[in-house]
């Protein structure tokens, strides 16, 4: 038998390339699995975000159309939509302050008062995490209004209200 030469210092080293290849290749798709799950949790985390953000805004828009705001005590709204859903809104009377007289077409003196009030929405969406039992997460959102009218009153049902904003997030 004539042996090629050179032939027998090649034994097994095509076995250990394949080896390391097959290797490499395992390697990167671990990781390749592991990047797609992380930014999955990334999506449904910004979904989630979205969603209890909404439905805080809501809850807001759903307090200022139901009035009639009461200055004698706060005004409470509890609308939970399911098992995992829940938005809670309180408002509250703050102050009454006397309407400076250049914001007011009664002229000078004419003693309308701004009722000040804020509304604060909590929404909380429970169980977003992978884990059994996860606390999920929630959003608060707080808006100021004023109502104008008579300086003494305490139900305010027929006045416009004037609105303003401050939003505090999602926690």
């Amino acid at each position: 038998m004539n042996r090629m030469p050179g032939r027998t210092e090649q034994r097994g080293t095509v076995l250990v390339i394949g080896l390391v290849i097959l290797t490499l290749l395992t390697v990167l798709a671990v990781t390749s699995m592991s990047t797609v799950a992380t930014e999955l949790h990334m999506a449904r985390n910004a979904q989630n975000n979205e969603t209890v953000f909404q439905a805080a805004e809501s809850g807001l828009e759903q307090a200022l159309a139901l009035g009639p705001f009461d200055t004698s005590g706060p005004l409470e709204v509890v609308r939970t939509s399911d098992a995992n859903r829940t938005l809670s809104v309180v408002v509250e009377f703050k102050e009454t302050t006397l309407l400076p007289d250049n914001l007011s077409s009664l002229g000078e003196d004419s003693n309308i008062a701004a009722h000040h009030f804020v509304a604060t929405a909590t929404a909380t969406l429970q169980g977003t995490g992978n884990s059994a039992g996860s606390p999920g997460i929630s959003a608060v959102h707080h808006q100021g209004f004023y109502v104008p009218g008579p300086t003494e009153a305490e139900n305010l049902s027929n006045n416009p209200i004037r609105t303003y904003w401050v939003q505090e997030g999602v926690q």
